[in-house]
């Protein structure tokens, strides 16, 4: 029993589509005018008004030159199956005007996908300069010509031409501009052999289906197949196994390959015979085979190849930085100079400074202990025993000697010593504002405090002296050449200090004193004596770190208390 089935109905073919531009789509009478088409699943293309068909049906142009009126051209797309669609355009005239300008802008192609390109045409008429927005500008010639433009979203063209005395028009035009297209779909195939086993001489059929497939074609004699989505055909016949491949291309060129294999199986052997007598005889045979081998499809997996990259805009990534918004920028901004100037001139201005003083701090103590000669130590002649001194009372006749520990006075003594209660003199001198008269005669000095004073060496008695006359430079010579000499300054102006406390003691309680020293300060008044001596106590106090530093002062404090 055979059964058999009926042809599938082969797939009806894609409706044809078309689309006629005219650039531009307005003229003055006499003026070229292209007429640009495109259409997709058509055979055959024409246009009315003594066009007729054409030769490139997918697409192209012509351009016309005998419009004198308003004409609308149509155009004509017929498939295989006589399906057909109209596209038209209409072309105007436009007419002359001495006085106002006339211009049209048109493009080659009023849908273009993202990154593509077109081509934007313009004509004018009685004007003197044209140009066109969005980046185009002013073009040249006036008259007409074209350019390329890739716009990245929709856009609208405005052209201006200007005529003269300025008068204006504008003419536009829009491109669309659509997304890319995605990739073309691999093509896909499966193919079938039917059966899979034949025994020699005989044929099998082949059963293909596939998929994003715009061609189909098989090998080994067979050739190109339709309908490309599905059907079947017959083999050869065949005496030998044989393999057929089908191979399926798409839109895009892409391919992919399927295939069936055929075994041939050959008859077995067979029969004997039979004897016997007279005319008589026998024989037998037979034949033998076995059974097919099982139906074997195979179909292959599409062929991808290598796809784009998926768009990736900036304005798709998150942003996970500190969004303060405009003014909130602003001000972080002008927050953070401010403070980079507030610390660039703390540090300028502060730390350097402090940083530099310490320094010269340091080098001037380093030059000070490298300059200063080492004390020499004194011989000792004799070992003596020294008994703790009492504390001894305020004594007139000692003055500020009264409170010295082992003939040091310090700055605590000179304090105590101007602090006792004196009794008020009956008979005091009158005082002067600065200077007192000098004494012609001085009175002789008692032979007692004459001998006390002849212990006072020579050096002390030299510098208190030019202290007292006001040399400023023989006072600091003086200075120098007893540090060079090993000497303390700090005992030299303790020395000096109550040099000049005892001649102030004569005025007060009449006390001894040197006699050269009462003779040189005659001339000063009481009052100046006791700055002299409160000056030169500033030395006495160890308030600096080296007595060098504080005789220096006490003695710069003592002669501007005299003037020099």
């Amino acid at each position: 029993m055979t059964c058999t089935y009926p042809e599938p109905p082969p797939p009806q073919p894609a409706e044809p589509t078309c689309t006629i531009i005219a650039s531009p789509t307005s003229i003055y009478s006499g003026d070229i005018v292209e007429l640009t088409w495109e259409t997709t699943h058509t055979e055959t293309f024409s246009i009315d008004h003594t066009i007729g068909s054409v030769t490139s049906v997918a697409g192209g142009s012509i351009h016309l030159e005998t419009i004198t009126e308003e004409t609308t051209f149509t155009g004509t797309a017929t498939n295989s199956s006589g399906h057909t669609a109209t596209c038209t355009v209409t072309v105007s005239i436009h007419q002359h005007t001495e006085s106002v300008p006339y211009c049209s802008l048109s493009v080659s192609s009023t849908s273009i996908h993202s990154g593509g390109s077109a081509t934007l045409t313009w004509s004018s008429d009685d004007a003197v300069s044209f140009s066109i927005d969005n980046g185009v500008g002013s073009v040249s010639p006036v008259t007409g010509g074209s350019t390329t433009i890739s716009p990245i979203a929709t856009t609208t063209y405005t052209g201006t031409a200007i005529g003269v005395g300025d008068k204006t028009v504008q003419c536009t035009t829009e491109i669309a501009v659509a997304a890319p297209p995605p990739p073309p779909t691999e093509p896909i195939c499966t193919l079938i052999a039917s059966p899979a086993s034949v025994a020699s001489g005989d044929a099998s059929t082949l059963t293909w289906t596939t998929a994003n497939a715009s061609s189909l074609a098989i090998d080994n004699g067979i050739g190109s197949m339709t309908p490309v989505a599905d059907g079947a055909t017959t083999t050869p016949a065949l005496t030998s196994g044989m393999t057929f491949t089908g191979t399926v291309i798409n839109s895009s060129g892409h391919t992919a390959t399927c295939t069936a294999a055929v075994s041939v199986t050959h008859g077995g052997g067979g029969g004997g015979g039979g004897g016997g007598s007279g005319s008589s005889g026998g024989g037998g045979g037979g034949s033998g085979g076995g059974s097919p081998p099982p139906i074997i499809a195979l179909m292959t997996l599409p062929h991808v190849s290598s796809q784009p990259l998926a768009y990736l805009y900036l304005s798709q990534i998150p942003y996970t930085g500190l969004d303060l918004g405009p003014v909130g920028t602003v001000i972080y901004w002008i927050v953070l100079v401010g403070f980079a100037l507030a610390l660039a001139y703390f540090v300028l201005f502060g730390v350097a400074p402090f940083v530099n003083r310490l320094l010269c701090n340091f080098g001037s103590r380093v030059s000070t202990a490298l300059n200063t000669q080492p004390l020499a130590p004194a011989p000792i002649l004799h070992n003596e025993t020294v008994l703790p001194e009492a504390p001894r009372g305020y004594s007139s006749y000692d003055g500020f000697k009264s409170f010295a520990q082992n003939g040091a006075l310090s700055i605590e003594d000179i304090v105590k010593g101007l602090s006792q209660k004196h009794p008020i003199v009956a008979n005091v001198e009158p005082i002067y504002e600065n200077v007192e008269p000098i004494y012609e005669r001085v009175e002789p000095i008692a032979t007692n405090g004459a001998a006390e004073y002849n212990s006072v060496t020579p050096d002390v008695r030299g510098f208190a002296a030019a202290l007292v006359g006001g040399d400023r430079a023989a006072v600091f010579a003086g200075l120098r050449q007893y540090i060079r000499g090993s000497g303390e300054p700090g005992k030299l102006l303790s020395a000096t200090a109550c040099l000049i406390d005892d001649a102030y003691r004569v005025r007060v309680d009449g006390t001894a004193c040197d006699p050269d020293i009462a003779r040189l300060t005659a001339r000063l008044s009481t009052a100046t004596l006791e700055k002299l001596i409160a000056a030169l106590a500033t030395a006495i106090d160890s308030s600096y770190s080296t007595s060098v530093t504080g005789a220096k002062l006490a003695l710069t404090r003592a002669l501007a208390v005299l003037g020099a």
